[in-house]
């Protein structure tokens, strides 16, 4: 199973630690690589840096074979776009984070 997550803040790093247990092969993209490096130093995934807005990033990280594409930044308006492209560049099933302090303005 291929899980690729968006972001690589705290929710992030916590869901690739939950699922690099389970699953065989998890990416974590981000654009700062210091999040990038702490994340590969303490769990068994694949990272890439850039813009997972990017459609060539999404496409470096294979998205057409991806079964989840989690959307985990810390912008809602981040994640909706990222989840969106996803899923027309072929990700099976995408998932979105929202921030509930934002959900009940």
């Amino acid at each position: 199973m291929k899980i690729i997550i968006a972001g690589a803040g705290e929710v992030s790093y916590h869901l690739a630690k939950l699922l690099a247990c389970e699953s065989k092969d998890i990416y974590v993209i981000d654009n700062i690589p210091e999040r990038l490096t702490y994340i590969q130093s303490h769990i068994d995934v694949f990272t890439l840096e850039g813009d997972a807005k990017s459609i060539i990033v999404l496409e470096q990280a294979n998205i057409a074979k991806c079964n989840f594409l989690i959307a985990a930044t810390s912008s809602e308006e981040v994640n909706f776009l990222v989840s969106v492209l996803g899923k027309k560049l072929g990700a099976k099933k995408t998932i979105i984070r929202f921030n509930e302090s934002e959900a009940n303005k």
